[in-house]
């Protein structure tokens, strides 16, 4: 990406039908030129006027980009003003600032925010209700985690990732994983259950996370699981 491209998209933006789309590119563009340090030395400048001038619109993809931006800068000012840009943003539904707010809630952030489970569960909560299976593993993991405020609920956070393994997304893989472990151990309240550990586990593979050794055992256990079950 170059500085050139990102100023290009943005004179494509005036008076375009789609404008939302262009937008939408041109912040995406904003960020991948932040990739190549040269480029973005030189035109940091501009892109960032520009960005700042669609947030000053309401266009939730700039306050997420300029967010982005400027809480990863060496300077205090500038990481406050891209904290609050990006719970802008979340508040607008951006998924992309939901799970950046949320994670910076849910951690904290020197100097600028104390660490704030309940807001973390906020935004992770509205990405679960979007669809967002990554949403489902982020408050999955939220609820694994000791903490005075929301409390610890397996059974809560094992039902998450049960969601969200039947969902699209590479993350639904890794919670396919975690579920398949869970019905094979039957770990906490999770009931032991071979066969779903086995249905779990398979689809894991499918997404290339090696589990031959898990899922070998999990197709014995299951053998001798409906064996028994027959002779009942």
């Amino acid at each position: 990406m170059t500085g050139e491209k990102v100023m290009r998209l943005w004179q494509d933006l005036t008076g375009s039908p789609d404008e939302a789309d262009k937008e939408r590119a041109f912040c995406d563009a904003a960020l991948l030129l932040t990739h190549n340090p040269d480029e973005w030395e030189r035109n940091r400048s501009d892109v960032m006027e520009k960005l700042q001038a669609l947030a000053g619109k309401g266009c939730a993809d700039a306050l997420t980009a300029a967010g982005i931006i400027l809480k990863g800068s060496r300077e205090k000012t500038e990481r406050a003003a891209g904290l609050e840009m990006l719970e802008k943003a979340a508040g607008m539904g951006d998924e992309t600032a939901l799970r950046i707010y949320g994670e910076t809630c849910r951690d904290g952030m020197e100097g600028l925010l104390e660490r704030d489970p309940e807001k973390a569960r906020e935004c992770f909560e509205k990405l679960d209700a979007a669809g967002n299976e990554l949403g489902s593993v982020l408050l999955a993991k939220l609820y694994r985690m000791d903490n005075d405020v929301i409390g610890r609920d397996y059974m809560k956070a094992f039902s998450l990732l049960e969601k969200a393994a039947g969902k699209k997304g590479s993350r639904m893989y890794w919670a396919a994983y975690d579920v398949g472990i869970a019905y094979q151990g039957g770990k906490e309240d999770v009931p032991l259950d071979p066969v779903k550990a086995v249905s779990y586990l398979t689809k894991a593979q499918k997404g290339g996370i090696f589990v031959d050794p898990k899922l070998k055992a999990a197709r014995e256990a299951s053998r001798n699981f409906e064996k028994t079950k027959a002779q009942k």
